[in-house]
């Protein structure tokens, strides 16, 4: 398919907007997938942290209590 220009490109035979809007909405998708995907994962980074560190106050409380 050939266009003469960018704007008969953009376009697309009067069903320009259904097309790019299509495309620009299938991208926000992906990119909130991606988004939601990173925010979990840090989230639960962050939660694993926290774990760890309040294991690691146990330990050491329980080692100054048996000395």
């Amino acid at each position: 398919m050939s266009f003469s220009s960018w704007s008969a490109f953009l376009d697309m035979g009067g069903y320009g907007l259904y097309v790019w809007g299509s495309y620009g909405f299938a991208l926000a998708s992906i990119v909130w997938v991606f988004l939601a995907i990173w925010w979990q994962h840090r989230r639960q980074l962050d939660q694993l942290r926290t774990i760890a560190q309040r294991q690691a106050e146990l330990e050491k409380r329980e080692d100054e209590s048996e000395a």
